[in-house]
């Protein structure tokens, strides 16, 4: 049986930090939400320019990737999960640089970075600290700073196949709540992680009080939801639903962007600027 301890992003993240990327490739719903941020990077990088914050940068998939972005003069790591800064290390070029801290205490000076990356729930996972942690990436921001991250959707389409999740968002209709995602890691253990989700008003709210204006926003995995969250996430892509989730998500590029359906995602990808 698991302990409360195993429920801490950082405790999650350091077991997983051996297996993380053969758990993306084997994970219907990680692969499809790791190509849309893989977009995502590609679509701004004439944003994301000299000195970059990778923010919950895990084993540095994207701090990699940002470092060879072209006028990109370096890449800082940030990351809880220790195991993961740790891998991170052994596997970037001299372009970038790991440190283990939290988000809601950033050791950096003001106005230290011309970019933020934030991508992979990290502002939902912290779901005491999030306004503490927004306000630290206005702080660190330059004037005119890009920041490119996702959140979790409060009513998404996956509240249809989890009546105890749809049932804590309506007891807190006017704003968002804290979801419960369980699912198998790459030993086969049940993990069970929290997350805060966020009514797209109430998010560009909290940009605006860290000083950032909303550019862009739209859904991640959107219709695959209406197949249940147990089949997104588990090492099954080989499997018939596992192949429904990923042909869903195909279907999601035509309409990710527009207003009704881009916040039914169980995600959204938020491009911000900081004023």
């Amino acid at each position: 049986m698991k302990n409360n301890s195993h429920n801490k992003p950082a405790t999650v993240y350091d077991s997983l930090a051996d297996n993380y990327i053969s758990w993306i490739e084997e994970s219907a719903g990680l692969k499809i939400i790791y190509r849309a941020f893989h977009e995502a990077v590609d679509e701004n990088k004439a944003r994301l320019k000299g000195r970059v914050l990778d923010l919950g940068c895990g084993i540095g998939i994207f701090t990699r990737i940002l470092s060879n972005v072209e006028g990109v003069t370096g890449v800082v790591g940030l990351d809880i999960s220790r195991e993961s800064v740790l891998h991170a290390k052994g596997k970037c070029n001299d372009r970038c640089s790991f440190v283990a801290g939290s988000a809601t205490e950033l050791p950096f000076p003001d106005s230290s970075f011309d970019a933020v990356v934030a991508l992979g729930d990290t502002i939902s996972h912290i779901h005491n600290g999030y306004r503490d942690a927004l306000s630290e990436v206005g702080r660190i921001l330059k004037p005119g700073g890009h920041l490119l991250f996702d959140v979790d959707n409060k009513w998404n389409l996956g509240l249809l196949t989890e009546p105890h999740e749809l049932k804590a968002a309506i007891q807190t209709i006017s704003s968002g709540h804290i979801r419960e995602w369980s699912f198998l890691d790459a030993f086969g253990d049940q993990c069970s992680l929290h997350f805060r989700t966020f009514r797209p008003s109430e998010i560009t709210g909290l940009l605006d009080d860290a000083g950032l204006t909303v550019l862009d926003f739209h859904g991640l995995i959107i219709l695959p939801n209406i197949i249940p969250q147990k089949f997104h996430y588990n090492y099954s892509t080989e499997k018939p639903l596992s192949r429904a989730v990923i042909a869903l998500s195909k279907l999601d590029q035509l309409i990710h962007r527009l207003p009704f359906f881009r916040g039914l995602g169980i995600g959204a990808l938020i491009l911000a600027r900081k004023r």
